[in-house]
């Protein structure tokens, strides 16, 4: 069942929390201050990790967007940023860029 399903993950959900506090923290930014939350992903879908998303940010998750769509943006996003940043920069650019971009 929902519920049960729920129980199982609840600790797993419960971790999540943990980077996205940082992440406003890190940003200033307190509750309800987010202008929008944008879930990336197919967990996000769980109804559990939207309500615990909502509850820590203070705003319910944007469905103007699904999250493999967002997925998708931003797999399209990255690379062209690299081809801008090349373009525009040069290569040296890319050379400066953090490993985890």
């Amino acid at each position: 069942t929902r519920a049960k399903f729920e129980n199982l993950i609840a600790k797993l959900i419960e971790k999540t929390m943990t980077p996205t506090r940082q992440a406003m923290k890190d940003a200033g930014v307190k509750k309800g201050d987010v202008d929008k939350v944008i879930l990336v992903g197919g967990s996000t879908r769980v109804p559990a990790v939207q309500e615990a998303v909502e509850k820590e940010a203070g705003k319910s998750p944007y469905k103007g967007i699904t999250p493999d769509e967002a997925v998708a943006m931003g797999a399209f996003g990255v690379p062209t940023f690299f081809i801008d940043k090349q373009m525009f920069w040069g290569k040296e650019a890319l050379r400066e860029m953090p490993d985890y971009l």
